[in-house]
């Protein structure tokens, strides 16, 4: 058996690496939590873009902002809102 060395911060990034790597898998594990840090609702949209319900509504109507709607309940992608920002700046 062959002993290797490696000095000191050599190890702690790789064990930072492997850490990181253990969260990534983690996430892919769990694809519920994954899929509501990507989706929020109306009410966390609202504080987002710091406007009323019926500002929102009509950002929808008019297509500036995509939603999908489950069981009486809006959800927007974190990504549409980003978006939106971008092109709304």
């Amino acid at each position: 058996m062959e002993v290797i060395t490696i000095e000191k911060e050599a190890f702690q990034r790789l064990l930072k690496k492997l850490d990181s790597i253990e969260e990534g898998l983690e996430e892919l594990r769990n694809p519920v939590s994954r899929m509501q840090a990507e989706w929020v609702d109306t009410y966390d949209v609202m504080k987002i873009l710091k406007v009323s319900r019926r500002t929102l509504t009509q950002y929808v109507s008019e297509g500036k902002l995509k939603c999908s709607r489950v069981k009486n309940k809006n959800y927007f992608k974190l990504s549409d809102i980003e978006e939106f920002l971008n092109t709304s700046s």
